[in-house]
């Protein structure tokens, strides 16, 4: 399980994190849209092609459940707050909410389900 870093510095809602996931390069840009008052997660390769566009992060839910590309991360990512399924608000992400990537193995659930709750609530938060 990686904890995926992210700096956001205060009050900029879009971030930009690249970073190595089962050794492949991604970019992930994190947009905050005031009107819904919730995070979106863009997905792109190494080359800056675009995977996907336009996730909204639901909180402890695993991402692209029903999407088949074989460009996306062999692993799952998900957006984890470890002390409720409260939305993760414009000032969690990051100090309250963390955007998690299991390992291919690491983490096992149906193939039929669109939205796969995770089973679990972490107890520790990740190191600094």
């Amino acid at each position: 399980m990686i904890f995926l870093e992210i700096d956001q510095p205060e009050n900029d809602p879009i971030l930009e994190v690249t970073t190595e996931l089962s050794e492949i390069t991604f970019t992930i840009l994190l947009r905050w849209d005031d009107r819904l008052e919730a995070w979106y997660l863009d997905l792109f390769d190494a080359d800056a092609t675009a995977i996907v566009v336009g996730t909204r992060l639901t909180t402890n839910y695993l991402l692209f459940n029903d999407l088949r590309d074989s460009r996306l991360p062999p692993g799952r990512l998900a957006l984890i707050n470890p002390n409720s399924n409260d939305p993760c608000g414009f000032e969690d992400l990051g100090p309250t909410c963390f955007l998690v990537y299991f390992e291919p193995g690491e983490f096992t659930e149906p193939k039929d389900v669109a939205r796969v709750e995770i089973p679990f609530v972490l107890t520790a938060v990740p190191p600094p």
